[in-house]
Order: structure tokens, then C-alpha cells, then sequence
């Protein structure tokens, strides 16, 4: 089993959040920036220089659209892609297209200084956006909770520069492991073995899988550890008895149950399936927070019996 990551160690300098039960949902105000003597900018991530702080943003993931708000540079983005949904904030804002399609004349008219991405553009959908003046920051999923602090590190360093931005990033991870650790302290305690269900056709969060990391550092048992890519055999199915069945909301439970691989389970026999929003965890912002909250009370209610963990 995966060890937690280091930075829990200094869960105790989180004051107060143990007594939450749900991670807030306000947007906060915009970080003030530092006032020590190093410099905020110039830096480079990859082969791109930061030169200054951007006051125009683009954003073409929707993971990084919710992050920038969660840090509280939101005021930043002047267009967001067709996929970007939440916060509500984002409705208000034109829409540039996507990664696959970026609408290019969207993005002259709307002139950012910096344009985020997730995953590649197509080599001459670069050199179009490039040509324009625009900074290209790609700052790719994080593959595991460890790994989510490089994303809210470098997002907030691109917005907020080096020193106050980076910190800004650094505080909200620091403060959502503190919380996985705290609920793993319980859940642990459970021993309880689970699949994760994306789709009834063997798609399961397995151990390559950001949701799947989520799954272990909550202290569960991951049955899907061994398997990559989404995919489990389905005879590593049938031998395994999970207790707990996590499915996507767009999976029908009662579908489940019916399911030949799965309803021979203590999870179908004990009525122990619940649904979650996998979405949530791709997207990689704060709201995974809430999902993991349910899942864990899911997982051992007993276990938060008269307390405010």
C-alpha cells in the first residue's frame, strides 16, 4: 500500500479544519502579493518564460479554470472554454472552443496575455495562438495526490508569481491532505475493500489512476490496485468479493446489482453501493474534497459516530 505523501506530517498547523465537515465553497478574495525582495517574475516552466503577471487569461481546461478561482485569481479569466461549467462565474465568460478545436478568432479578439491548457493544441493551432502574442502555459493532470501539488503550485505561480502565487497553491494542498489524512485515520480503521465503477463495462479506477490514488490515501482497499489504464479482467473480478461498490452517478445501481460480475459481492448483498462524482475527481479542484467527505462516511459511518471529523 502507497505511504501517504510526506506533507501530512505537518497536518497540525492547520488550525481549526478539523471541525469541518465539508470544504468551503466561497470564492476567496485575491492573494496579496508579497512584499520580500525576491522576484515573482521572471520564471520558466518548461520551455516558456513567465516574464510578468498576467492580467488577461484564457482557459481551455476546465480543471484549470475551477483551480484558478479556488486560488482566487478569477478576476483574471476574460474567456473560458465550451467545456468549463463551474463556478457559476464561468457562465458569464465568452467561450474560446476547446483544445482540440480553439476558436482563434475568439482568442484575437479577446487579446489574453496567457492562454492555459491541459493537453496539447495541434501543432498549427500553436503556432496561430503564439503568433498572436499569447503565452502558451500547459500544465498537464496531476497523476497522483502527490503530484496535485506541482499543478496548484505552478498555476498559482503562473498567476500570482513565484513566492506569492506558488505559496497560495502550496497552503490549499497543504490544507486538503491534511483533511484526506485526518478522514484516513478513520477509514483505515474499516479495512474495507472497494471498486470504483466508471462504467459497468470493467472500467474501474484502478492503481495508475489519480481516483484510484484518491481511493488509497483515504485507506481503502483499492481491489483494482494491480490493473492500469481503466481496465480490469474480468476474471480478476470474479475472484474478488469487494465490500463496498463506489459507482459513477451515470451508472444505474440497480443495473449493477443484476451484474454478473458483481452480485454475488458482499457490496450487492449488504446493499453497500453508492453513488459518487467521478467528475469531481478529474476535474482535480477543491470540490474532490466533498466526494471524498461522503465517500468516507459511506465507507465506516461508525467510525464518525459523534464526531466532527
Amino acid at each position: 500500500m502507497k505511504r501517504l505523501i510526506a506533507i501530512l506530517l505537518s497536518v497540525f498547523f492547520v488550525v481549526g479544519f478539523t471541525s469541518c465537515n465539508k470544504i468551503e465553497e466561497e470564492i476567496p478574495e485575491p492573494p496579496v502579493t508579497s512584499t520580500t525582495d525576491e522576484k515573482e517574475y521572471p520564471f520558466h516552466i518548461d520551455d516558456k518564460e513567465v516574464e510578468r503577471e498576467p492580467g488577461r487569461v484564457v482557459s481551455l481546461s476546465p480543471s484549470l479554470t475551477e483551480i484558478t478561482y479556488t486560488l482566487g485569481y478569477g478576476g483574471k479569466l476574460v474567456g473560458v472554454s465550451d467545456s468549463c461549467d463551474y463556478p457559476e462565474a464561468t457562465t458569464d465568460l465568452p467561450q474560446a472552443g476547446n483544445v482540440h478545436t480553439p476558436d482563434l478568432d475568439k482568442l484575437r479578439e479577446l487579446a489574453p496575455e496567457c492562454l492555459l491548457i491541459s493537453s496539447d493544441l495541434v501543432e498549427e493551432d500553436l503556432k496561430q495562438v503564439e503568433g498572436m502574442g499569447i503565452l502558451v502555459i500547459k500544465i498537464a493532470p496531476a497523476k497522483s495526490l502527490e503530484d496535485l501539488e506541482r499543478v496548484y503550485r505552478t498555476l498559482g505561480s503562473v498567476l500570482g508569481g513565484r513566492i506569492t502565487g506558488g505559496k497560495v497553491g502550496g497552503d490549499l494542498y497543504a490544507l486538503m491532505t491534511a483533511r484526506i489524512y485526518e478522514l484516513r485515520t478513520v477509514v483505515k480503521r474499516s479495512e474495507k475493500s472497494c471498486y470504483l465503477i466508471r462504467m459497468l463495462n470493467n472500467t474501474v479506477a484502478t492503481g495508475d489512476t489519480f481516483t484510484g490514488d484518491l481511493l488509497e490515501q483515504l485507506g481503502l482497499q483499492n481491489l483494482a490496485e494491480d490493473s492500469t489504464g481503466w481496465a480490469l479482467a474480468s476474471d480478476k473480478v470474479a475472484q474478488t468479493n469487494p465490500a463496498l461498490l463506489f459507482v459513477d452517478n451515470s451508472v444505474d445501481i440497480e443495473e449493477v446489482k443484476r451484474c454478473p460480475l458483481y452480485q454475488n459481492s458482499d457490496a450487492v448483498k449488504n446493499e453497500a453501493i453508492y453513488p459518487v462524482n467521478t467528475l469531481l475527481f478529474e476535474r482535480q479542484s477543491k470540490r474532490l474534497m466533498q466526494e471524498l467527505e461522503v465517500m468516507a462516511r459511506m465507507a465506516y459511518p461508525d467510525g464518525f459516530k459523534g464526531s466532527a471529523a
